[in-house]
């Protein structure tokens, strides 16, 4: 696995390790504008999204001991 995609893994499995929990959203039809409006509210909150390839997020999630999560990733997904 290239570099850049190795620290990504890394990142979400060190945020999913320090969470209390995680969400996988598919964001299909939801436009820019109002993504960042998502993101700035969450960041509010004190959470965090991120989109990725998918099989990128289940590797983390793999590291990170969660299991259960494999069939809600399909198409795009952002994890929460």
């Amino acid at each position: 696995m290239p570099a850049l995609k190795h620290d990504a893994v890394d990142q979400m499995t060190e945020s999913l390790k320090g969470s209390s929990g995680v969400y996988l959203a598919d964001f299909t039809g939801i436009t820019v504008e109002k993504v960042t409006v998502l993101r700035s509210t969450l960041r509010k909150k004190g959470l965090s999204m991120r989109v990725s390839k998918n099989t990128l997020i289940r590797r983390a999630l793999n590291n990170a001991g969660v299991q259960g999560l494999d069939k809600y990733l399909a198409g795009p997904t952002a994890m929460i």
